[in-house]
């Protein structure tokens, strides 16, 4: 391959390697607990955690980016009491064509009922 060619990866394929976070579509916040390290041994496990880019063209925003989330989601969270209405697995899960990451087609939008 030429040394001019560009390559890239999407974020979603990258982020769901089991090679990398195993079962990735479980929730499992204690994976990052301590002193995670990826399948190299070598690299902590955020080393792979790519969706703001890395180097000098990485995202100038993910400070900011990680602010609002935390801000935001904090907020709802405190504010209202939440509730998942006809929503399954599959309503949530991603699905990819190509690099194009869609809802699975004939699936509805997630539903969320707030009680205030």
């Amino acid at each position: 391959m030429p040394a001019t060619i560009a390559v890239s990866i999407d974020q979603y394929h990258m982020l769901t390697n089991d090679g990398v976070f195993p079962d990735p579509n479980s929730f499992k916040p204690e994976r990052w607990l301590g002193d995670p390290r990826g399948p190299d041994g070598i690299h902590p496990l955020a080393h792979y955690l790519t969706v703001f880019g890395r180097g000098t063209r990485m995202c100038l925003g993910l400070n900011l980016a990680y602010s609002e989330l935390y801000i935001g989601f904090a907020t709802l969270i405190r504010r209202h009491n939440l509730r998942l209405v006809e929503t399954t697995v599959r309503t949530v899960a991603f699905y990819a064509e190509n690099t194009i990451l869609s809802p699975w087609p004939g699936t509805k939008e997630i539903r969320v009922l707030v009680d205030s």
